[in-house]
């Protein structure tokens, strides 16, 4: 399955996360002609690959970007303080073939918001994580 795909099962299993439950995906915006909010997006950013003089050493920490959407800044602010909460103080998580290691919260953004065509405001909170992980 890959590290991507167990993470798509880790934070699917978040309590805190569960307004997002079938709304989170990697590279794939809500549409526009028919979004459903709140939604995370999630895109790797750079590899992250370690290694060693004799080559890779298994250990990855990419950088991932989270796009928080949602209806109310309140919401988002709510998702991502239990994202962040998972993802940072959590010790270690066997997830399939995947074990997480904590996160570190590396940048995160406010972006503006915006208006769909069907009247929706919705709002965008960015946020980028160092996200070290191993296969098992």
């Amino acid at each position: 399955m890959g590290m991507e795909a167990d993470l798509l099962t880790r934070l699917g299993a978040v309590t805190g996360l569960a307004p997002l439950s079938g709304r989170i995906a990697w590279m794939e915006r809500p549409r526009k002609s028919s979004p459903e909010f709140p939604a995370l997006v999630m895109t790797i950013v750079s590899p992250g690959r370690q290694w060693t003089l004799s080559g890779p050493d298994n250990l990855d920490r990419p950088r991932i970007q989270f796009d928080f959407y949602g209806t109310s800044l309140d919401q988002l602010r709510d998702l991502f303080a239990a994202f962040r909460d998972e993802m940072e103080t959590t010790p270690f998580v066997d997830v399939g073939a995947t074990r997480f290691h904590p996160a570190m919260l590396d940048t995160q953004r406010d972006m503006p918001a915006e208006d769909l065509a069907n009247g929706t405001r919705i709002f965008r909170f960015n946020a980028d994580f160092q996200f070290y992980h191993e296969t098992v």
